[in-house]
């Protein structure tokens, strides 16, 4: 299954923790399956419970349902609200689904893709080009890879920014795929870095794919000089889209540059 993996341990790490934290004695249990391309998880513990006149705000920010709580076990109250907008990042969901004196169960949702299911029909442009693929994860790679190459594009990869500027600085690219957060140069300065570049290489067709998918996010990846943003986790429809989006706004700023 291709998802956000960053995005689902988050998720599931805030979860589990807070089945630890409130657990004195007994279990936690973390099942998992999937429904077609849905997965659903489940956090179950034996706990002390949530009381019934806190469950409105359970999702709250810094909310606790209780201060003896807080002060035997710390914790700002952000685990469960950063929990859900992780979830539903992925398409998903994150809902207490029972409370007793005798524990929580928790639900977290999330949409996913098969590997085998069919791709989706890529347009006639993304076929023969030739992309770079920027991102420190090496699973990252692989599924973009997989993704690109569906297409019928050839693939190179780097590691990070400073891998990406060497190797652009070559020029032959079509696109780059440039991930943010990444070691030694993140994805924003080595955009700015290869825009610098003479020539066809830095005026390379550059899309953001990333975790960061907040709408000041995909306006610092604009500001940097990429031309389209696409928040993970990536599917080929939503790919394949991007990638028409990026060589739309290339074209257009070539034009711009040109006039």
């Amino acid at each position: 299954m291709l998802g956000d993996a960053r995005r689902l341990r988050g998720a599931l790490r805030h979860l589990v923790s807070n089945a630890v934290k409130f657990t004195d004695h007994g279990a936690i249990r973390l099942l998992a399956r999937h429904e077609g391309d849905r997965l659903l998880v489940e956090v179950a513990d034996t706990g002390c419970g949530i009381a019934d006149d806190f469950i409105p705000r359970l999702f709250d920010p810094f909310a606790q349902s209780d201060d003896s709580l807080r002060r035997r076990h710390g914790g700002a109250g952000v685990g469960l609200p950063a929990a859900r907008r992780h979830a539903r990042c992925m398409g998903g969901d994150i809902m207490l689904f029972s409370t007793s004196p005798a524990g929580s169960v928790f639900h977290l949702t999330a949409q996913l893709e098969a590997l085998d299911a069919p791709a989706a029909e890529a347009p006639t442009e993304v076929a023969a080009l030739r992309a770079l693929i920027v991102d420190d994860h090496p699973v990252n790679r692989q599924m973009l890879r997989l993704l690109i190459e569906a297409a019928g594009c050839e693939a190179v990869e780097a590691a990070d920014g400073l891998e990406a500027l060497e190797k652009a600085s070559g020029g032959g690219f079509d696109l780059i795929l440039m991930d943010v957060r990444m070691p030694r140069l993140d994805g924003l300065e080595a955009t700015r870095r290869i825009r610098a570049l003479p020539s066809d290489a830095g005026e390379v067709a550059i899309l953001a794919v990333t975790a960061d998918a907040m709408p000041e996010d995909a306006a610092r990846c604009l500001a940097a000089g990429m031309d389209a943003h696409l928040a993970k986790p990536v599917t080929h429809e939503r790919l394949y889209a991007a990638i028409d989006q990026t060589f739309r706004a290339a074209a257009c700023r070539d034009h711009i540059h040109a006039a």
